[in-house]
């Protein structure tokens, strides 16, 4: 029972769809950029197979300390029986 002169509660405020996001902007992909320092790799001559035997892909690790070092010059491994 209600009383005389009072008001009925608000209804329950009904959910409104909850509005579409907006896009978010899609960003294009950076630009490749160029290598600061490009060293020519050196040429590696293996003249004793016995390095081959004791290091697995010796020039590939020649190249590689070389490029650490920044030497361009070109790699010799030789036995120091010659």
């Amino acid at each position: 029972m209600t009383r005389p002169g009072a008001t009925s509660p608000d209804p329950a405020p009904s959910p409104q769809p909850a509005a579409a996001l907006p896009a978010r902007p899609v960003r294009p992909p950076a630009p490749p950029r160029p290598p600061l320092h490009r060293v020519p790799s050196p040429a590696v001559i293996v003249a004793s197979a016995g390095w081959r035997r004791l290091i697995p892909r010796a020039e590939a690790t020649a190249r590689r300390a070389a490029a650490a070092a920044g030497a361009s010059a070109t790699i010799l491994l030789a036995d120091d029986r010659t």
